[in-house]
C-alpha cells in the first residue's frame, strides 16, 4: 500500500481516544463535530482505546455521519510525522513516536516527554495543519456517534452468532464491578422478587458478580450469558492486553446489544473509590440508550445477513400481571435516582445538539 500523502489545502484531526468503549465513542463524538465545525478531515485510530482495533476494521461511517473520515493507518505515519504544522507542537515530528502517561490530579493524558496536554480548545478554530487529540472521558455523546456508524460485516456476523440464543422476551441485569465497584449482592437480593419467574441475562465484567447472580436470584429465575467473562481479578476488559482483542470486542458488543434488546434493562449506581458519589457505568448508561433506540442497534448490525438480524429484534408482548409491576415498581422506587439520570441522559443524548468544547476531556491549556 502506498504511503498516504497530506493534501496541503486540508487540515486534520487526529483523535486518539482512551478508555473503554463508551468512552472512546464519546471522544470520536466530540472530534466529529469539532471537524464539521471547522471543515477538517477526521483521522481516527482507535487502537490505543478499550477498542484495541484499528476503526476501519471495526466501523464503516454512514453517508450522514458529517465530515470525511479515516481510520488511521502505518501508511499515514510519514506524512504527519514530517508536518512542521501540529497542534500541540511539542509533539511536532513524534505523531507516531510520542508516548503518554495520565495524570491523574488534571484528569487527563499528556506527552510523556514534554508534559503538554495532548488536548486543544474545542471552542476556536486552529490555524495548525494537524491536531492530535488523545483523551478520554464518558457521556451519553456516545450515542450519536453510534448512530452514525455501521458495523463491518465480519463483526456484525459475529455479534449476531452470538446473540442466537436470545428469545424475544427476556430481563438484563449490568453490572460494572472491576476498577469501579457495585454492591451486587444487595443489588441481586433487592431484584430477587422483581425477577421471579423471568429469563434474566447477566452481563458483567466480574466473574464474580456473574456467579453470585445464579446463587441470590431466585430459583425460578432462569439466568444466562451471551458471553464467557475470564476472571482478571479486577482488571477492566478494555485494559486486558492478554485477551485477543477481536474476540475481546466482539463479546463487548455482543454484551451491549444483548442489554440493549432486552425487554427489562436493570443497573445501578458504582462506588468510585469509595465514595458516596452517585456515579453510573458509562457501559450501563450507552446499554439503556440503546435499549430505548432500537433502530440504531438495527443498523450498527445491518450488515449481517438481513434474516439473523430481523429475528433479534421480534418481540412478544409482555405477559405481567398485578404483582410483577409492583415488584417493578418498588425496584424503581429505591433505584430511583439512578433511573432518573439514566432517561435524562437518554433525553440529551437523542437532543444532539451539544458543541464539541462541552464534549469528552476538559481543555486546560498548555502553558
Amino acid at each position: 500500500m502506498a504511503d498516504f500523502i497530506c493534501d496541503p489545502r486540508k487540515t486534520y484531526l487526529l483523535c486518539r481516544p482512551r478508555g473503554g468503549f463508551n468512552d472512546a465513542m464519546v471522544q470520536i463524538e466530540k472530534c466529529r463535530l469539532y471537524a464539521i465545525k471547522y471543515n477538517r478531515v477526521l483521522l481516527i485510530d482507535t487502537t490505543r482505546s478499550g477498542i484495541r482495533m484499528p476503526f476501519q476494521d471495526v466501523f464503516t461511517p454512514q453517508e450522514h455521519f458529517g465530515c470525511e473520515v479515516l481510520g488511521w493507518t502505518d501508511g499515514m505515519i510519514p506524512a504527519f510525522d514530517a508536518l512542521t504544522s501540529v497542534y500541540p507542537r511539542e509533539i511536532c515530528h513524534r505523531i507516531s513516536s510520542y508516548e503518554t502517561e495520565w495524570v491523574p490530579q488534571h484528569a487527563y493524558y499528556v506527552d510523556t516527554l514534554t508534559g503538554c496536554e495532548l488536548n486543544f480548545d474545542a471552542a476556536q478554530d486552529h490555524s495548525e495543519q494537524l491536531i492530535v487529540y488523545e483523551q478520554a472521558g464518558g457521556g451519553p455523546a456516545s450515542f450519536a456517534a453510534l448512530d452514525r456508524l455501521c458495523l463491518v460485516p465480519q463483526i456484525a456476523r459475529l455479534i449476531v452468532d452470538n446473540l442466537r440464543s436470545l428469545s424475544a422476551d427476556f430481563d438484563a441485569i449490568h453490572i460494572r464491578h472491576s476498577d469501579y465497584k457495585t454492591d451486587f449482592a444487595t443489588f441481586l437480593t433487592r431484584l430477587r422478587s422483581v425477577l421471579r419467574g423471568r429469563s434474566v441475562l447477566i452481563c458483567s465484567d466480574s466473574a464474580q458478580a456473574i456467579s453470585a447472580a445464579a446463587e441470590i436470584l431466585h430459583p425460578t429465575t432462569t439466568v444466562f450469558g451471551v458471553t464467557q467473562t475470564p476472571d482478571l481479578g479486577g482488571v477492566p476488559l478494555h485494559n486486558a492486553a492478554t485477551l485477543d482483542r477481536t474476540e475481546a470486542l466482539v463479546d463487548l458488543l455482543s454484551d451491549l446489544f444483548a442489554l440493549a434488546l432486552s425487554r427489562r434493562l436493570f443497573f445501578t449506581a458504582v462506588n468510585e473509590d469509595q465514595t458516596d458519589d452517585l456515579r453510573i457505568s458509562g457501559f450501563s448508561l450507552l446499554a439503556f440508550i440503546l435499549n430505548k433506540n432500537p433502530d440504531t442497534v438495527k443498523r450498527l448490525l445491518a450488515a449481517a445477513d438481513p434474516s439473523d438480524a430481523d429475528r433479534l429484534f421480534a418481540r412478544t408482548r409482555p405477559a405481567h400481571g398485578p404483582v410483577q409491576w409492583l415488584r417493578f415498581a418498588h425496584y424503581l422506587h429505591w433505584n430511583r435516582h439512578v433511573v432518573t439520570q439514566a432517561h435524562s441522559r437518554n433525553r440529551r443524548a437523542r437532543r444532539q445538539s451539544v458543541p464539541p468544547e462541552r464534549i469528552g476531556a476538559r481543555y486546560v491549556g498548555n502553558p
